[in-house]
Formats: C-alpha cells, structure tokens, sequence
C-alpha cells in the first residue's frame, strides 16, 4: 500500500512539474516587443490619425457646449448670454475640465504614425498641464489674459499635428 501511494505521490508531482513546464513554454513566443506590438491595433497613417484626432476633438466640443448650455438654463442664464465669473469658474470645473480628461484619455488609445508620436505625446502633455492649472486657477479661463493663456501651448502642438479642433478646453 505503502509503495502505490508513494508511486501516485511521484506519478503526480510528475504531471504538476510537466505542465509547469507546458504552461512556461506557452508563455514563450519569442520577444516580449514583438508579442506587445501585435496585441496592438495597426497604427494609423498621418491622414486617418489627424481624421481620428478632430472626431475625438469634435465629439467631446460637442458634448461640452451642450452640457454647459443646459447646466446654464437650468442655472437660470440664457443661452448666449455671459454669466458672472463665478459661475464660470463653476462650469469650467464641474464639467468643461472633466470632458477634457475624457477627451486625452481617448487621445491616449490612438496609434499615430511613428512620425507623430513625439508630438502627440508633447501634446497630450500640455494639454493635461493646462487642465491641471486650470483646475488650480479656473479664472484664467473665464477671465483669458493676453499675458498668459494654459491652452496655448497644446493650441500650437495641435497645429503642428494639423489636428485644429483640439488643444483647448
């Protein structure tokens, strides 16, 4: 009896040490950047990522002026007309700065042509900066100084990527 369970205990340790070793060579495919890069969508050409990057731009814009006309109406202001700084203030950071947030994380996902990866990612920088400033400092976007403005740089990147609808909030 003695000797049958120590052959089961030998025979199992064996099939747990086989299919380690089975599960270990799954694992392995060759280079881990080869596995990563094809687990990732195919990138997209200058045109399709500039497409891309003004319907991202365009959609959130869209959903930011709608939501703020009907926070606005139901805030009593009418549609066109200029609240008080305050308020502003207000509306920058409940809604229009939290729609930014959405629009860079969706920027996040695209896969732009190698030739505009460092200016998309120096773009997504400054954007995200000037979101933090203007969450610290919501005035100086409802009260916009020619001195200082936080979007600007990310405008000016924009440009660079000829992504004209994004860069500001």
């Amino acid at each position: 009896m003695r000797s049958s369970l120590t052959s089961c205990r030998t025979a199992s340790g064996l099939i747990a040490v086989a299919l380690a070793a089975l599960l270990a060579l799954a694992g392995c495919g060759g280079d881990s950047s080869t596995t990563a890069e094809s687990h990732q969508p195919p990138r997209l050409t200058k045109e399709r990522f500039v497409e891309r990057t003004n319907d991202i731009c365009f959609k959130h814009s869209q959903h930011q002026a709608k939501t703020v006309e009907s926070y606005k109406r139901r805030h009593g202001y009418s549609t066109g007309s200029v609240p008080p700084v305050p308020f502003q203030e207000k509306v920058i950071v409940q809604i229009i700065l939290p729609i930014v947030h959405e629009t860079v994380a969706e920027l996040e996902e695209l896969r732009p042509p190698r030739t505009e990866e460092a200016t998309l990612k120096a773009f997504l920088a400054a954007l995200e900066k000037a979101t933090r400033i203007s969450e610290q400092t919501p005035r100086w976007l409802a009260e916009p100084s020619k001195e200082y403005e936080p979007y600007m740089p990310a405008r000016l990147l924009a440009g660079k990527m000829g992504t004209y609808l994004c860069g500001q909030a």
